[in-house]
């Protein structure tokens, strides 16, 4: 997977905003985008905090078909785009990406797009980032990191069969276990498929703060433990959990500081939940079916938008809980439908207009 920068990923998306593409139009497609915006990546690479070998100043940079693929088959293991038949589309992760506005140079990551890149790799990457974290966080020979990378990834993915998974998900569990002993050449793939674009990832993420190619020493943001952590794996603890550590590992990007969710009075935090559904409603609602979108869209999208956007704490059961009850009051003209469901937990319709 030698996928380096991440800004191609939330450009995937803005590409597919509007309309399902084929492959060959999508790949064409940012193709065109990274020849146009080449010297935003050169900017880009430059200023990021690695020490780099002679002749690689720039790294990312899309030039073949080959490399183009390879970025929209990992925006698909992210869980930002997925294949229909015969096209691509974003998913409704992917949908929440393309509507955060962007920085200036789209290489580097605004604290919104940078909130939710990390939250969802918590989700389908965290095995492997934080194999990557520890192994190189420790000097040690190249082969003891490999080897103490290959351990704590088997670790990881023990502990999620012992957490009860379902048979689909424990057998791919399985054979990522026995796939990580099975390398052909174990130094040169650990390095150029899993160490190198995982350590691009989180430079682009800020969580690299120092990384020297020469020696190579690695240096990590304070607080990037708190994110890179095994309780990342289960669903709920990140729901609970995630916007708190990020506003921590991140701190000196919010000067102001932040307020809690729960200091505001019930009426403040009815008449900001109202904002956000309007918002959801235009970004998010489902084709066909005006003012219906999904709630796990609309949490995440509320959460990430209230701390980046406006120095508010609040996580996934803060904001859930307000919602039902103040949708059941009728104090918000919204009806909230749950489903026991592992890929949706339902979905939020307007009852009708106020």
């Amino acid at each position: 997977m030698k996928v380096r920068r991440l800004g191609y990923i939330v450009v995937l998306t803005d590409i597919l905003k509007s309309a399902s593409l084929s492959s060959s139009v999508l790949i064409n497609s940012i193709r065109k985008w990274s020849a146009h915006n080449r010297e935003s990546l050169c900017s880009y690479s430059s200023d990021l905090p690695i020490i780099r070998r002679q002749g690689e100043a720039t790294v990312g940079e899309i030039t073949k078909e080959d490399s183009a693929k390879r970025y929209l088959h990992t925006a698909a293991d992210m869980g930002f785009i997925t294949r229909i038949p015969q096209k691509w589309q974003n998913t409704k992760s992917g949908n929440i990406l393309q509507a955060a506005p962007p920085d200036q140079n789209p290489f580097a990551l605004t604290m919104e797009q940078t909130f939710l890149i990390l939250k969802q790799l918590l989700t389908t990457d965290l095995d492997y980032l934080k194999g990557v974290y520890e192994a190189t966080r420790r000097e040690s020979s190249p082969d003891d990191e490999l080897a103490y990378f290959r351990r704590t990834v088997r670790d990881l993915l023990s502990k999620k069969l012992r957490m009860g998974r379902s048979t689909r998900a424990r057998a791919s569990i399985n054979k990522a276990s026995k796939q990580i002993c099975k390398w052909k050449k174990p130094l040169e793939y650990y390095s150029e498929n899993l160490r190198a674009p995982r350590l691009e990832w989180l430079a682009d993420l800020r969580l690299v703060t120092m990384w020297d190619q020469i020696s190579g020493r690695v240096e990590y943001r304070p607080g990037a433990d708190l994110l890179l952590d095994e309780n990342m794996m289960t669903n709920d603890y990140v729901e609970a959990e995630y916007p708190r550590r990020f506003h921590k590992c991140y701190r000196d990007y919010f000067k102001e500081g932040v307020t809690e969710w729960r200091s505001f009075t019930e009426k403040e935090r009815s008449g900001r939940l109202a904002y956000l559904l309007r918002m959801a409603g235009r970004l998010f609602s489902i084709p066909m079916i005006p003012k219906k979108f999904s709630a796990d869209q609309f949490f995440t999208f509320s959460t990430c938008r209230l701390l980046t956007q406006e120095n508010i704490l609040a996580s996934r059961p803060e904001v859930e809980s307000d919602l039902v009850a103040l949708t059941v009051k009728g104090a918000l003209p919204y009806r909230y439908v749950r489903m026991i469901s592992d890929t949706d937990t339902g979905y939020v319709v307007e009852t009708h207009i106020t």
